[in-house]
C-alpha cells in the first residue's frame, strides 16, 4: 500500500500541476490529455447494452432481448453507474488502474431494491498476487475504507450486543482519515535525498489532496476535508474451494470482527465478486497497470522549463536593459522618473544603447515541435483531434487516414468495454 501511495502521489503531482515540485506549470498538457482520452475510450452518452444469442431463436425472443437490453441501459443511467464508470476510466488513466465496486441494497424479502457503484482507489485496495491481472483469479482481495459512525451503526445494528460493539468501535474513531493512524506531531523520517527544511516550496502531498506549507501555487490540488469521526474498515474477500464461492470478512480497526459470525458466506451475490478492475493500459503480469502519462512526463517537464525561460525573456522585453553612454550621474531615482514621464534629456555627445537580449527565432518552432511530440506520443495526430491534415482533399482520403490512425485507441476502448 505504501508503494502505491507514493506512486500515485507522484502521478497526481504531475497531472495536476505539470511539474514534479508542485509549482503550477504555465501550460499543463497532462490533465487535458487524460481527460480527452477518457472521453474517447468511454462516453456515458454513447452507452448502449445489447443482448445476443449464440443459437437461433424466433422473433418473440429477440424482441424480449432487445427490451431487456434497453432496461439494463436505463438502469445504468438511473443509478449513475455510467457516470461512475467514466470516472473510473479517468482514474485508471491517471494511476494505471482503478477498481469499481458494485453495490446492491436488498429489502426485507431479499430482493434487490437498488443498484449502485463507487470507485475504490488503487492505494486503498490490495490483492494476493500482483502478477495476476484478473481479480476473479486472485486467492484474496482486500479493500480498506473509512466509515463514519452512522455508517458503522447501519452495518452492525442487526448483530447481537450491537450497543457494546458500537461503543468499542466508537472508541477508535478519529476526526480525520489520517488521525486513526497518526496521533503524534513527531515522526522519524528516513530519506535518501536532501530534505528541504526552509519552509520554501515545501509540500506534503496525500493521494487525495495537498497541504501546502510554502509559497508556491499548488493550491489547485484540493481534497476532501472530513470533519466527521471516522473508523478504519477492512473488507476481505477470500476464495473458498470447498464452498465454491467467495467468503466475506469484515473488520473494524485491526481486531474487531463483525463478519462472518455464524457461517461463512458471500455478502454480495453468490459466486460473484463485487469488484471490477478498470485498466485502460493493460500490463501483462502487473495488476496495477501503467499510467498514461509515463511517456509524457519528460516532455512536459521540458515544456514547463522552456515556457519559464520564454516568460522571463518576454519580461525582459518589456523592462528593457538600457545603457547610457557619454553621460554621468544617472541614479535609479532619475531613471524611474524618466520612465514615468516617458522622455529624458541628454547632454551633447550622450547616447542610449538597448542591451535587451532578443528572443531566439527558434523559440516558437521549438515549443510547437515539443507539443507535436507529445501529441504523437499520446496517440493524437491531427486527424484524431478533429483537425485537417495537409494534402487531404477528399473525404475518402480522410476516412482512410482515420482508419489507419485509430486501431490503437479502438483496441483500448474495446478493452475498457
Amino acid at each position: 500500500m505504501g508503494n502505491r501511495q507514493a506512486r500515485c502521489r507522484q502521478m497526481r503531482q504531475w497531472i495536476e500541476t505539470g511539474r514534479a515540485n508542485g509549482n503550477k506549470s504555465l501550460h499543463n498538457r497532462l490533465y487535458t490529455h487524460n481527460d480527452r482520452l477518457q472521453s474517447y475510450l468511454f462516453s456515458p452518452t454513447n452507452l448502449r447494452f445489447s443482448i445476443d444469442f449464440e443459437n437461433h431463436y424466433d422473433k418473440e425472443w429477440l424482441l424480449k432481448a432487445e427490451m431487456a437490453a434497453r432496461v439494463l441501459s436505463r438502469e445504468w443511467e438511473r443509478t449513475n453507474i455510467d457516470i461512475m464508470f467514466g470516472d473510473a476510466v479517468k482514474v485508471g488513466l491517471d494511476y494505471g488502474a482503478a477498481i469499481i465496486k458494485a453495490i446492491v441494497r436488498k429489502g426485507l424479502d431479499g430482493d434487490i431494491e437498488r443498484l449502485g457503484s463507487r470507485i475504490v482507489m488503487p492505494w486503498m485496495f490490495g490483492v494476493y498476487d500482483e502478477s495476476v491481472v484478473s481479480l476473479d483469479e486472485q486467492e484474496a482481495v482486500c479493500e480498506q475504507a473509512y466509515l463514519t459512525l452512522p455508517q458503522v451503526w447501519r452495518r452492525i445494528a442487526h448483530l447481537p450486543d450491537a450497543d457494546k460493539l458500537y461503543a468499542k468501535i466508537k472508541a477508535l474513531a478519529a476526526s480525520s482519515v489520517e488521525g486513526s493512524d497518526i496521533n503524534s506531531f513527531f515522526h522519524q523520517v528516513l530519506s535518501t535525498g536532501t530534505l528541504n527544511t526552509s519552509l520554501t516550496n515545501t509540500t506534503s502531498l496525500l493521494p487525495g489532496g495537498i497541504v501546502d506549507l510554502g509559497n508556491n501555487s499548488s493550491d489547485v490540488i484540493v481534497g476532501a476535508d472530513t470533519g466527521a469521526q471516522m473508523v478504519k474498515f477492512y473488507e476481505l474477500w477470500m476464495w473458498d474451494d470447498y464452498a465454491g464461492d467467495w467468503v466475506t470478512v469484515q473488520m473494524f480497526s485491526d481486531d474487531i470482527l463483525v463478519a462472518p459470525l455464524y457461517k461463512k458466506c458471500n455478502l454480495f451475490c453468490p459466486d460473484t465478486l463485487p469488484y471490477q478492475l478498470v485498466q485502460p493500459n493493460s500490463t501483462p503480469g502487473f495488476v496495477w497497470g501503467r499510467p498514461e502519462i509515463a511517456d509524457l512526463i519528460e516532455p512536459q517537464g521540458l515544456l514547463s522549463e522552456w515556457l519559464d525561460d520564454f516568460r522571463r525573456m518576454m519580461g525582459v522585453q518589456f523592462d528593457k536593459l538600457i545603457a547610457f553612454t557619454g553621460v554621468d550621474g544617472i541614479t535609479d531615482e532619475m531613471y524611474d522618473q524618466f520612465r514615468t514621464q516617458g522622455y529624458m534629456g541628454l547632454g551633447p555627445g550622450a547616447g542610449v544603447q538597448d542591451l535587451t537580449p532578443k528572443i531566439p527565432d527558434q523559440t516558437i518552432p521549438a515549443l510547437q515541435m515539443l507539443i507535436k511530440f507529445m501529441e504523437e506520443t499520446g496517440g493524437f495526430s491531427n486527424i484524431m483531434s478533429g483537425q485537417g491534415e495537409e494534402g487531404v482533399r477528399a473525404a475518402s482520403h480522410a476516412q482512410t487516414l482515420l482508419k489507419t490512425a485509430s486501431p490503437r485507441m479502438r483496441d483500448r476502448a474495446i478493452l475498457v468495454e
